[in-house]
């Protein structure tokens, strides 16, 4: 097979050449428009060669492909892909060097080149699946490696038997900043997210299109309660999280204030997923994408979640939601839903782009039984506002109060009391939400 593609693209290679010197007939630039399709199969068949197979000198390199994939000519980024058990070596360095890799020692030799190039900063490692020993070993390398901070493992078919393996890595890896483990089989999530919590390195994590189901979602959401991982992104869409799964989600999604991406689209979260969503929009002022197209939302009481949408100032990016089917209404409604979605989501957009304002609040007993004294201090240590309120009163009070003394402009939902261990107050009474928000963070009853 590699040789008959090898033939063809050969082919190829000629007419172009040829289209140099002189004009090609209609058939001949028809075939030219084919060389991508020549070349995919060229790759595909090259995947399968054995290891002492000798790859022949004009065609090796066409077979350096980008690593970014959106073209043929390396970009002259130093990114390194190792393909299908080291059967091929692609090492994108801005003088392109390719090594045929018959052998795991060439790609480790490579790689421990690299190990100090401070251009090094991708690694894609695909095609794993047939021998998963070869990539523990890629990983172990990795572990003292000072330059990469994105790992590609996508399309390996790591199964649970994996995630120690990841975890291990994760644990001694301190620059790795993104994390791609997009269709494989890492359904062990009790394994892999308690470990996030102490890393402070890992910002994006894609977990999307995993191909048995995440049953458990439950340590993903105390990961999101406790707000205590660097993750700002987090990619789940495709894994068939239900309303069960949405139920603990989106509560803890309310609360978090770190996570800036939460992909959940094409999950099957049905209707009565609705009333959680609408929750998370509206307590949730930190999040910019909630992805939530292909959802099934549409048959359920999608109106609140519009409503609750339209309070959010910090949403930017739904995931492509918009209504299409007639589960979302009439024609009138539909058009007026989706008016109301996009108006929501520029508007946000513009608020997005305000500077932010940081102020510090101070809690003393007011004047008077069961009263409560907060003072706004500016970033100059500047009195801004003062309010007496009871200690009975809800923290949501205690947001309107603020703003109104302020008078400038800040829309409600821009608004967060988050105290210096990270802990946001609940919506809860004054005393109830400061008490809670302390004592869990270890303060006592200050």
């Amino acid at each position: 097979d590699f040789r008959k593609s090898a033939k063809k693209f050969r082919d190829i290679l000629k007419l172009e050449e040829q289209g140099k010197t002189k004009e090609l007939d209609k058939s001949q630039q028809v075939k030219l428009t084919k060389k991508q399709a020549f070349l995919d199969e060229l790759l595909d068949a090259a995947k399968c060669l054995p290891d002492d197979f000798t790859i022949p000198s004009d065609i090796a390199p066409f077979l350096v492909t980008d690593a970014e994939g959106d073209g043929l000519v390396p970009d002259g980024g130093a990114d390194l892909s190792i393909v299908s058990d080291g059967i091929l070596q692609v090492n994108l360095d801005p003088a392109v060097v390719f090594c045929q890799g018959t052998h795991m020692d060439q790609c480790m030799a490579e790689l421990s080149r690299r190990k100090g190039d401070p251009t090094f900063q991708k690694l894609r490692l695909r095609y794993f699946f047939s021998n998963k020993q070869h990539l523990k070993t890629v990983l172990k390398s990795l572990e003292t490696n000072t330059t990469v901070t994105h790992l590609d493992l996508s399309g390996n078919k790591l199964d649970s038997g994996f995630d120690h393996t990841i975890v291990e890595f994760l644990v001694s890896n301190s620059t790795v900043q993104t994390l791609c483990l997009h269709a494989n089989q890492m359904v062990r999530t009790n394994v892999l997210f308690p470990s996030l919590a102490t890393n402070r390195v890992l910002t994006c994590l894609d977990l999307s299109a995993q191909t048995d189901r995440l049953v458990d979602v439950s340590p993903i959401a105390a990961l999101l309660e406790a707000g205590s991982s660097a993750l700002t992104n987090l990619n789940l869409a495709r894994n068939h999280i239900n309303t069960s799964g949405a139920r603990l989600l989106f509560p803890a999604l309310s609360r978090n204030r770190t996570l800036k991406a939460f992909d959940l689209c094409y999950n099957p979260l049905a209707g009565g997923s609705c009333a959680f969503v609408a929750a998370c929009l509206e307590e949730n002022c930190s999040l910019k994408l909630l992805g939530i197209e292909g959802c099934g939302l549409e048959e359920g009481n999608i109106d609140i979640v519009i409503t609750a949408l339209e309070k959010n100032t910090a949403v930017t990016d739904l995931g492509g939601l918009l209504p299409s089917s007639g589960h979302w209404g009439d024609t009138k409604k539909r058009a007026t839903m989706k008016r109301t979605i996009l108006d929501t989501l520029r508007r946000n957009l513009k608020y997005d782009q305000l500077p932010s304002v940081v102020m510090t609040l101070r809690c003393a007993k007011g004047e008077g039984s069961g009263m409560l004294m907060v003072t706004a201090t500016n970033i100059a240590g500047d009195d801004v506002a003062e309010i007496q309120m009871l200690e009975t009163e809800r923290v949501s009070d205690l947001r309107f109060a603020l703003l109104k003394q302020l008078d400038d402009g800040i829309p409600s939902g821009r608004l967060c009391f988050v105290l210096d261990n990270g802990q946001a107050l609940e919506d809860k009474t004054l005393m109830t939400s400061l008490v809670a928000a302390t004592t869990t963070g270890g303060y006592g009853s200050r």
